[in-house]
This record gives structure tokens, C-alpha cells and sequence, in this order.
């Protein structure tokens, strides 16, 4: 959702090879965690960093780390056994990102 919203805002924002350039750095979906997930949004300054600190207070902070933990040993093909698992806080949490991340950047 990350990699999609950030390339979707980019290529309304800019086109061309203004537009190559931009992406040039965001060519696939990184690993993330909470602090990496921030760094993305802070490429594009100070107030889409503070937006998403306030977005990830602390109690998402907590369950955004748990998910992107599980994600990142799922793409890895590891084994996650039964830790951490909760689908409604994930559930809730991907809801109300998605919502954020539309109503911020991809909205017209």
C-alpha cells in the first residue's frame, strides 16, 4: 500500500523525467518497519513527517510493528509459528492507514 501510494502521489505531482527521477529511488516495495516507514514519508518533508508521526502514535506504533515484522518473514519464506497473531488489530490498523494514505495523497 506504501509503494502504491507513494508512486501514485509521485506521478500526479510530476511527469516526465522529473517524474523517472522521483521514482527512480522507489522501484519496489522496501522492507519496513515503523522507523523505515516514516523515512519514506519524510522524503517529502517536515510536514509529512509530522503528519506521520501523529498518524503512528503509540499504540499503532506497537501493532504497525508486529505486522510489518510478520509480513517481512512471510515474503522471506519464513515460519512465523503462532506469535503476534490477531487479525482484528492488523485488520483495524491496515484500515485506518489506507484511509490516512487516501485521504492524504491520493485524493484530488
Amino acid at each position: 500500500m506504501v509503494y502504491l501510494t507513494v508512486r501514485h502521489y509521485l506521478s500526479k505531482k510530476t511527469s516526465g523525467p522529473a517524474l523517472e527521477f522521483s521514482t527512480s529511488y522507489f522501484k519496489q516495495a522496501p522492507n519496513l518497519t515503523p522507523s523505515a516507514l516514516r523515512s519514506v514519508f519524510a522524503r517529502f518533508g517536515a510536514d509529512d513527517l509530522a503528519a506521520v508521526n501523529e498518524f503512528i502514535d503509540d499504540s499503532r506504533h506497537d501493532v504497525l510493528s508486529d505486522l510489518l515484522s510478520i509480513r517481512n518473514l512471510v515474503a522471506h519464506g519464513e515460519g512465523i509459528g503462532g506469535a503476534k497473531l490477531d487479525p482484528t488489530r492488523y485488520i483495524e490498523l491496515c484500515e485506518e492507514f489506507h484511509s490516512w494514505c487516501v485521504g492524504r495523497y491520493m485524493s484530488e
